[in-house]
């Protein structure tokens, strides 16, 4: 894990080759950033309520693990700050898919070919 834990208890960084093949990389906390940013990568061509329903959830446990490891157990700040990149980009993700909707409605062609009866 990207992060290690004292006889206090207490949440420390610590960067080891471990964080590559341990269980911590495949986490929601930790996946969900990464389709988000694949989302916003293909945007244009992506269809809009996938990123909004993923974005909403992330920006969900963004915002519960924010108020956990920031106000309730802020001795262990460090999980927060791991955290910051669901937050960050589940409120972007929702941005864009909200900014950049599809038209519900085609343009109407003012020049109708006229239907002959025969």
């Amino acid at each position: 894990m990207p992060y290690s834990v004292d006889m206090q208890g207490v949440v420390r960084p610590s960067f080891t080759l471990a964080v590559l093949w341990n269980e911590a990389g495949v986490t929601y906390c930790m996946i969900t950033p990464c389709i988000i940013g694949m989302l916003l990568i293909y945007s244009r061509d992506i269809y809009k309520p996938v990123m909004s329903v993923i974005s909403y959830v992330g920006l969900i446990f963004g915002l519960l693990n924010m108020m956990t490891w920031f106000g309730i157990r802020n001795e262990n700040w460090w999980m927060g700050v791991l955290h910051l990149p669901l937050l960050v980009l589940s409120l972007y993700g929702m941005i864009v898919a909200k900014k950049e909707k599809l038209p519900r409605d085609l343009p109407v062609n003012e020049n109708k070919p006229e239907m002959s009866s025969g």
